[in-house]
């Protein structure tokens, strides 16, 4: 017999935000709501941990359950959280330090999540928020990734990849080391107005004192609407985020199964 009583809980974190939902025992949605980032290696565990048991308590609240109700389960599919040892560790961590939070804990890489959304027989699943990620998933279990590097070594086709790309072509451009191949009239208005520079010096100080990560990520979405208005460089821009996300695509179906290239799923 289904207990609806029970609540379950799942959260899909990023580098910028999150998402929780709760669902009931019969299935229902109860709650879903946004929250910060959630990726350990961006705030350190300890605040990751606190930033999650926040959010159960803000979905609680929602759904009008008593915040003394511990939940049945916790799904976790959290940026950052590729290391099978770590995750097993962090759910430990979960139990000891927040014990009326959850009954039960479940930590994953948040590209395990949208295959297991998403696909019953494996796929591949290729993510591109503040940064990029891609998992597949063959039917025997076993398991390829590419990308998921971080900004420092990685994340091409990415929203901080993207920003930042935008803003090494003024630099190149003003430097006169690589002349851009479309005018940067409107990709320089939108970064100087984004960072509120008067000066490409003022740049500075956004990517070392004060550097933030969502920060640069948020750019993106600007270059994306002068993209859809016609403008030619950020449209090269995007273009080439997404050449980068299809290497990743490329690299993965080296090792993709035959049977899943037959399945409809």
């Amino acid at each position: 017999m289904v207990n609806a009583d029970l609540i379950f809980g799942g959260v899909e974190g990023g580098g910028t935000h999150s998402w929780i939902v709760l669902m009931d025992g019969k299935g229902h949605k109860i709650a879903e709501l946004e929250g910060p980032a959630t990726n350990r290696w961006l705030m350190g565990q300890k605040e990751c941990l606190e930033r999650i048991c926040k959010l159960v308590q803000d979905a609680k609240e929602m759904a009008g359950v008593s915040q003394e109700t511990i939940l049945e389960g916790l799904g976790l599919c959290l940026s950052g959280c590729e290391e099978d040892d770590a995750n097993r560790r962090m759910e430990v961590d979960i139990l000891e330090q927040f014990p009326n939070l959850t009954k039960h804990v479940v930590v994953a890489s948040d590209t395990q999540g949208s295959i297991a959304t998403a696909c019953h027989n494996g796929g591949i699943v290729l993510i591109s928020g503040t940064g990029s990620n891609d998992l597949l998933l063959n039917p025997d279990g076993q398991t390829f990734r590419c990308g998921g590097w971080g900004h420092m070594l990685g994340d091409e086709g990415g929203a901080y990849w993207i920003a930042a790309r935008a803003v090494k072509i003024l630099f190149d451009e003003e430097d006169n080391l690589i002349d851009p191949p479309f005018c940067t009239a409107k990709l320089r208005n939108i970064v100087f107005t984004h960072f509120e520079l008067k000066d490409r010096f003022g740049m500075l100080e956004h990517i070392y004192s004060t550097f933030q990560k969502a920060k640069f990520a948020s750019l993106t979405a600007k270059i994306s609407e002068e993209a859809a208005n016609g403008d030619a460089m950020c449209a090269r821009i995007l273009y080439d985020g997404g050449f980068a996300l299809g290497r990743h695509i490329s690299a993965l179906s080296r090792n993709m199964h035959p049977d899943l290239l037959a399945s409809e799923d």
